[in-house]
């Protein structure tokens, strides 16, 4: 049996004999988990590696310089972590860094601190949440939660920037970026029905503009994650199977703090400590859609070991267009999966049959 010394001890022999493919932490790949003691070390080829670099940080360059050029062409931006991505899974993160520090460099000379700043930050961030979720092969939805993560704060703190900018507070923000859409929704309501129907609009997005970043922050995590996938099988890179949505599942040390969030949002409404309506737009209505969504795998991944896939799919459908009666069930359900992982002792259930 090979002990962990000996392992070691031919990884050793192995740098000595092949040093142009070990002797710098630039040219081998470190893998964050550990077995016995050993960290496990794939050779690469550096030359490929720095091949790599050098091509990524040139197609960042030229991607953001195109987004200068074009109308609208800053949405082009959005895609800039993907380069870095694919230099973290495939070489690690030191080689994902040293191609974002020289767009970076590259970008502050041309064009000065100022925004580069900020387009690194979103780089950084969204490259560290991609990079170390696909390296390390971590469950697809807690790389989505993280990406929401990322964009959730990004988004934020732009927004901030913008109000501050412009001596607003985050209400008034909202308020004018409504007022830009203000006369299509008049043309399509009518001028009779669209002044009190546009009021009762302005008021619901000012209290749930949380709740709204948040949702956004999802959906565009979701979509970012398929490009990058995407992007990946064009370039035949080997993936790791997505998660079927029946083995959708939260962290588990969340279940506490989503059922403290539900209390104290309940608690401070009741005691009149906090705006009600406010609280359940932007607490309830997150954490209801995520323990929802837990609920929903739970029973997906029931139905389709008890039931025909038709059948299994018609269920499913009726308990989404029936979410509104079903909300607090699902929730309850979806707290107790996270303490009791149902999924779990189903299958343990199918094994002693």
């Amino acid at each position: 049996m090979q002990t962990p010394l000996g392992s070691a001890f031919i990884l050793q022999q192995f740098a000595m004999l092949h040093p142009n493919y070990t002797n710098s932490v630039f040219y081998c790949i470190i893998k964050g988990n550990v077995k016995k003691g050993v960290r496990f070390v794939q050779p690469i080829d550096p030359q490929k590696m720095w091949r790599d670099v050098i091509l990524y940080s040139v197609l960042m360059m030229g991607l953001h310089l195109l987004g200068l050029t074009m109308v609208d062409g800053q949405i082009l931006w959005l895609f800039l972590p993907i380069f870095p991505t694919l230099l973290w899974v495939n070489y690690g993160y030191r080689a994902s860094l040293v191609s974002i520090l020289t767009m970076g460099f590259a970008g502050v000379i041309l064009f000065g601190p100022g925004n580069m700043l900020v387009l690194l930050a979103y780089i950084l961030m969204t490259t560290l949440a991609l990079g170390l979720g696909l390296r390390q092969k971590m469950r697809s939805s807690v790389i989505l939660l993280m990406l929401t993560g990322v964009f959730l704060l990004l988004s934020v703190f732009v927004l901030r920037s913008q109000a501050l900018q412009m001596g607003l507070s985050m209400t008034q923000l909202v308020t004018n970026l409504m007022e830009d859409s203000k006369s299509v929704f008049v043309a399509t309501y009518g001028m009779d029905n669209a002044e009190a129907m546009w009021k009762q609009l302005v008021y619901t997005a000012q209290l749930s503009f949380p709740s709204m970043i948040m949702m956004m922050s999802a959906l565009l995590a979701g979509g970012y994650f398929v490009v990058v996938r995407s992007v990946m099988k064009i370039m035949k890179h080997p993936l790791t199977p997505v998660d079927h949505f029946k083995d959708f599942c939260l962290p588990r040390n969340m279940g506490l703090g989503l059922l403290i969030m539900l209390a104290m949002a309940y608690i401070f409404g009741a005691l009149g400590w906090a705006d009600q309506t406010a609280l359940m737009y932007n607490v309830f209505t997150p954490v209801a859609s995520l323990l929802s969504v837990q609920t929903l795998a739970v029973l997906a991944y029931y139905l389709q070991e008890k039931l025909p896939k038709p059948v299994a799919v018609l269920i499913l459908t009726t308990c989404v267009l029936f979410m509104g009666i079903l909300i607090h069930p699902f929730i309850l359900v979806g707290i107790l999966d996270l303490q009791f992982d149902f999924r779990k002792r189903m299958t343990r259930v199918g094994q002693e049959d």
